[in-house]
């Protein structure tokens, strides 16, 4: 099927010129009522949406004569098809390139309803699907005549797509951004003064800082200062700018967050779109003030980095390996970098003005306000000191600093070139890049299932490893409870003090990380460190939890910080080949900090879903297959999360640990709202916990250790816990629970 895809502009001509056996042959077999007598009907009708997308691919003739079909038509069908992702993301494309720079389609499209239609796959449970339908949306802006109709739809699209901006798959936010480049073309003038509002609100915040008093959220997408509000917390309508909760102050703030987004290549795309709209608005009019803000704010932040280096900083820099002194990160030059501040580096608290959103909005499930769909998340009220970890009231200094280790990138990441001035809009490379999947055989299997290729023999390899593992380690079990762990397996110098630790099951690999971004792998055996590198985690986080997933097979480590990013990396046993597989802001309001517990987490290995808690009052569930958040539950506490575990045989049981000294049992199979099914809380013993943890193997027990030393076994079933052990009569920092041996550490 490859063969016939019309790459030549001769063979294009050949397929419009013959009606009979050319592009109409596709078109009949796409027709979503057309049955084929083929087991993978749907699969034909993809490949004939990819053709036919191809015929029309800068192909003026061809795209005229597809529009004088029903192939729209039936492409808008096969978007609701649920079966077949590849027909959904082939339909989307194949609709970009029919209206592609002709506004002929695009005015059919809207007659069809097609932005609405596409708009139903924001939430599409497969990434690529999302990433098409926003190729598919950044073809349609631009029609010439920018009539009222045109300018309502098109910010109404926008509207809708801004929730993607918390997506879980980078390519997804990659193409966003190309979205929001091309629609900030469109209305620049309209920028550039949202970003002027943005400048001014920017100094105020500085000149003018919020005061604790729980009311700032109801400012909503805008700041101001007190003098400037209303009673109940509101900005007063004198105090309104010209973007004032417009589509174009919330498309200008959440390119402001994703200037700052875990991922490099969704970063560096970012500030491309800031900068080129700052370079224009120093251009404009407005250039004089708006330099004269930057040069304002820059000498605020001088001033404020001074007085904090001076007064909260007294730890001495890590020694650093002659090694890693010549791979330190450079900073990536940016505006946004000299004038961003946490209120705008972080998506939106609150959301008063949700009824500013347009009626209209596209989709199922519009946004309600400027922000996105699911952020904000609840801030939990402020509990007594009593509830903060030990480490929070030390004031011993640890020798340490941020970024002094290399920091990971993804995969091909190409830097910006900071001599070519920054232009708009982004180009995409999407298409070209769903092409690939036709350029490779389809009816053989996957290398890595195919019987003798080299992916094949190491996964079958690895197999039979860890079952020989499993088989030596199992007799050790009897005597793991009475023998004396004595012995020591090893001794080395991670140059920092070390904050959390995990091994890996089945390798001889021991991850570690400081209290601040730098990670350590060691093979443990051979007592030598395999790699060093930086999590990349802003100065004033912490790396807060760290885990090696996918072990069986071929491993990933997982980190989530306090600033509520995960991070996956890939080769992270390597200098050299180590790369960022995935990250994303899995907590979407936490602020770099070491107060309270930052971000937990659970992976879920027999599931594929990741648990993310922390300083807010939801438990979040994301999935690793769609990348997507699936749920929210309520913690049903005013206090933190500070540990998470789960039933890693079925998934379906979890448990969390709170700051108030609380375990509360979670079954996800119910709603949301009636999740909880157990509670555990000692009023006479509210000390923060500082681990739960189910084992897998035995009964799957639950142990959890509170930070006054106390470790409780618990039947999930019972209301009291089976044994109480008082381990220490100082103040446990860590815990550690064996998966399988009745056996743990504090």
């Amino acid at each position: 099927m490859p063969l016939a895809m019309p790459t030549h502009s001769f063979v294009a001509t050949d397929f419009v010129s013959d009606r009979d056996s050319g592009y109409m042959y596709f078109a009949v077999i796409l027709k979503p009522t057309e049955g084929l007598p083929v087991v993978d009907s749907l699969e034909h009708k993809a490949m004939c949406a990819f053709i036919l997308a191809r015929l029309c691919d800068g192909y003026k003739q061809g795209q005229t004569v597809c529009n004088q079909s029903e192939i729209m038509t039936y492409c808008l069908v096969h978007l609701q098809n649920a079966e077949n992702p590849l027909l959904r993301q082939w339909a989307c494309l194949c609709i970009s390139q029919l209206w592609k720079d002709l506004p002929d389609a695009k005015w059919r499209g809207i007659r069809e309803n097609a932005p609405s239609k596409l708009a139903f796959l924001v939430r599409d449970v497969c990434c690529e699907v999302r990433a098409a339908m926003l190729y598919a949306m950044t073809t349609f802006l631009g029609i010439q005549d920018l009539t009222d109709e045109v300018a309502r739809i098109e910010e109404n699209i926008s509207w809708t797509v801004m929730e993607m901006a918390n997506d879980g798959n980078a390519m997804v936010r990659k193409e966003l951004l190309v979205y929001f480049s091309k629609f900030i073309q469109r209305y620049e003038n309209k920028f550039l003064v949202a970003a002027y509002e943005q400048l001014q609100e920017e100094r105020e915040y500085r000149q003018f800082p919020p005061a604790d008093d729980g009311n700032d959220h109801k400012m909503g997408l805008h700041y101001a200062r007190m003098e400037n509000r209303n009673l109940d917390g509101t900005i007063k309508a004198t105090s309104h700018g010209v973007a004032h909760n417009s589509i174009f102050a919330a498309v200008w703030k959440h390119v402001l967050i994703m200037a700052v987004d875990p991922h490099p290549e969704v970063q560096r795309n970012a500030t491309i779109i800031i900068d080129c709209i700052h370079s224009s608005l120093l251009q404009s009019p407005l250039g004089g003030h708006a330099q004269n803000i930057i040069d304002d704010i820059n000498r605020r932040v001088a001033r404020s980095a001074a007085s904090n280096q001076s007064t909260t900083d007294p730890r001495p820099s890590t020694p650093i390996r002659q090694d890693s002194m010549t791979s330190a990160p450079t900073t990536q030059q940016s505006l946004l970098k000299r004038t961003a501040s946490y209120l705008f580096t972080m998506p939106f608290v609150g959301g008063s003005s949700a009824d500013t959103s347009p009626e209209h909005s596209l989709g199922r499930n519009p946004p309600k306000s400027p922000g996105a769909q699911r952020s904000p998340l609840p801030l939990r009220s402020r509990l007594p000191d009593f509830n903060a970890p030990p480490e929070q009231n030390d004031t011993a200094a640890t020798p340490g600093t941020y970024h002094a280790a290399k920091e990971p990138m993804s995969g091909g990441f190409v830097p910006r070139k900071l001599s070519t001035p920054p232009t708009l809009p982004l180009v995409s490379t999407f298409f070209e890049w769903s092409i690939e999947y036709f350029r490779e055989p389809q009816m053989k299997p996957n290398e890595a299932e195919e019987p003798g290729s080299t992916d094949y023999n190491e996964r079958l390899w690895r197999r039979s490893r860890n079952e020989a593992i499993l088989r030596e380690t199992q007799p050790q079990k009897e005597i793991a409870g009475s023998g004396r762990w004595t012995t020591p397996a090893g001794f080395f110098n991670n140059q920092s003090q070390p904050s959390k630790m995990t091994f890996h099951q089945f390798e001889d690999h021991l991850a570690v990380s400081d209290d601040r971004d730098i990670i350590c792998i060691w093979d443990w055996k051979k007592q030598d460190r395999l790699s060093r590198f930086s999590n990349g985690n802003p100065e004033g986080s912490r790396i807060s939890d760290l885990q090696f997933i996918n072990e069986d097979d071929q491993a990933f480590l997982l980190t989530g910080s306090s600033d509520g990013v995960i991070r996956i990396y890939r080769n992270y046993d390597s200098d050299k080949k180590i790369e960022v597989a995935s990250a994303w802001r899995a907590l979407t309001h936490l602020v770099p900090s070491n107060v309270n517990s930052g971000l937990v987490f659970d992976w879920q290995q027999v599931s594929g879903k990741l648990l993310v808690a922390g300083d807010v009052k939801v438990i979040r569930v994301w999935a690793a297959a769609p990348e997507l958040c699936v749920v929210d539950i309520n913690a049903r506490s005013g206090s933190c999360v500070t540990s998470l575990t789960s039933d890693q045989m079925t998934g379906n049981i979890f448990v969390a640990g709170f700051g108030d000294g609380a375990i509360r049992v979670f079954d996800a199979r119910n709603r949301p709202q009636e999740a909880m099914v157990k509670k555990w809380k000692d009023e006479t013993d509210r000390v923060w916990i500082k681990s739960v943890h189910m084992q897998r193997g035995g009964q799957r027990e639950l142990l959890s250790a509170s930070r006054n030393g106390k470790v409780k076994l618990w039947d999930i079933r019972m209301d009291k816990p089976l044994r109480t052990i008082n381990t220490t009569g100082q103040t446990i920092r860590t815990a550690s629970t064996h998966e399988h041996l009745p056996v743990f550490a504090v």
